[in-house]
């Protein structure tokens, strides 16, 4: 019963929520003698989900009690029970919501149903200025659109006369933006989802769609025309581009939707660690103003908490630009917005991370030892940060060995992973190992497997390691 529908969604319930919800079931539900039966007995096991009280056949023994009542029975109960909770939540939704597009457009098909036309076309008029008053998005052209067609196609009486040529002419107009703007779009997405060491071409269907007639109603439509910018900046990754980007982010003219301008930061975001990668140093301190407006406008918060992830990637890159000012500083401002139950042991991994860099090796052993994992990043760099400290402090060869082969093995076996991490993780592994655990050092080929430019993570203390190594000329 654990599994059940009814179980899954009830368990989601705040305390608030499920008093609310009893009190809704009761008032709404008070000849359903059995229902309020199950539900009565589920309540007393809230915050313990997963008791095996909570199995059918205890359900069926203590409120049954032995009567006959069996298996289908309580399924049919708890279906019922279920679309009660699914009921309540639509309402909760509607009741505590703010106004938004889909509640309009269900009071618009209630007055079309209804043959109301007055109200019905008033509801559209009101939809629509709703609409165009929202921050605009690929979702713009589609909602009004649908407006649209529902004045093409309502039930008119004889005291509404309807101009249906216009109409569709417009509704075409609004299929063309949704078209191109979904295109733009989603191909943001594509990018973004791959690993970002490696080139991504433009689809071949939208390079033959930017290169037909199409381009005159993109560069004619403004934010078509700032989709497609954005998208040149994915093609040609220069400065030029870059700034372009930067500056449509950073216009306050400009009303992107939160979710396009979370994405729009990220892929500025990525293109900075890029270059800075490539010790093309004067994107750091773009990197940190750029990260600081997502943190200050909330772009990069969800449900006003940063995650664990970025806060940790912060900090990674400040020491690796050994600005160390920048790392502490940003731990004491903004440490508050990582979620609770992540806190302590991301603030741990932080100041392990900044230890290192002062080449204070036993403390971040100390921590990394005592660390509780989060995620597979989070993994990622204590693992990383464990061996580097090991190899700092020329530590036995079987306790590096040991560790190599521990790390080797899970990545190999966490599917959370894409290859390129992967690869670019095992390439350290493999360095490590080339440098401290074999008899003697080969320099040489060393060099030539760095030279070849492989996917790798910590190039820069592996290339120190090497000029450090008694075998080095």
């Amino acid at each position: 019963m654990k599994k059940t529908k009814f179980l899954l969604l009830l368990s989601t319930l705040t305390t608030k929520e499920l008093k609310s919800f009893e009190g809704y079931l009761k008032g709404l539900n008070p000849d359903q003698t059995y229902w309020l039966e199950v539900f009565d007995y589920i309540k007393g096991y809230a915050e313990q989900w997963q008791s095996e009280e909570l199995d059918k056949a205890y359900v069926l023994e203590h409120v049954f009690k032995g009567t006959g009542y069996n298996r289908k029975k309580l399924s049919n109960y708890l279906s019922g029970l279920n679309k009660v909770l699914e009921e309540f939540l639509r309402w909760q939704k509607i009741k505590n919501g703010k106004k938004t597009f889909d509640i309009k457009k269900m009071m618009i098909a209630i007055y079309k149903e209804r043959n109301r036309d007055e109200l019905f076309f008033k509801s559209i008029d009101k939809a629509n200025d709703f609409v165009l008053e929202e921050t605009p998005d690929m979702w713009t052209p589609l909602k009004l659109l649908q407006l649209r067609h529902e004045v093409l196609f309502t039930n008119k009486t004889n005291k509404q006369k309807i101009e249906a040529e216009p109409i569709l002419a417009e509704l075409m107009e609004q299929v063309d933006r949704f078209f191109i703007n979904a295109k733009l779009r989603y191909s943001w997405e594509i990018y973004n989802r791959k690993n970002v060491h490696n080139p991504v071409a433009i689809p071949n269907w939208l390079l033959e769609y930017l290169q037909s007639a199409q381009i005159q109603k993109i560069e004619s439509n403004q934010l078509s025309s700032y989709y497609l910018q954005i998208l040149k900046f994915i093609q040609i990754r220069d400065r030029n581009n870059y700034l372009i980007v930067k500056d449509l982010l950073l216009n306050e003219e400009i009303n992107f939707s939160k979710r396009d301008q979370l994405i729009i930061l990220q892929i500025l975001l990525n293109f900075c660690v890029k270059e800075i990668r490539t010790q093309n140093l004067s994107y750091a301190e773009d990197y940190f103003n750029l990260f600081i407006h997502g943190l200050d406008t909330e772009i990069l918060l969800v449900d006003g908490t940063m995650s664990s992830t970025l806060f940790i990637n912060f900090i990674t890159l400040s020491c690796h630009l050994n600005k160390l000012d920048w790392a502490n500083q940003f731990i004491e401002k903004y440490s508050y917005l990582l979620p609770k139950k992540e806190r302590t042991s991301v603030l741990n991994l932080s100041h392990a991370t900044i230890f290192f860099e002062k080449e204070q090796f036993d403390k971040v052993l100390g921590i990394i030892r005592k660390l509780k994992f989060i995620d597979f990043t989070f993994v990622l760099n204590a693992r990383t940060l464990l061996i580097k400290s090991l190899v700092e402090l020329k530590e036995n060869k079987r306790i590096i060995e040991s560790e190599c082969r521990s790390f080797e093995q899970y990545l190999r076996r966490d599917a959370k992973l894409n290859p390129a991490t992967i690869t670019a993780f095992q390439n350290f592994l493999k360095v490590v190992k080339m440098l401290c655990l074999y008899k003697s050092i080969n320099t040489q080929n060393i060099h030539t497997f760095l030279n070849a430019n492989p996917p790798i993570v910590y190039l820069s203390w592996l290339k120190k390691k090497l000029k450090q190594s008694p075998s080095h000329k």
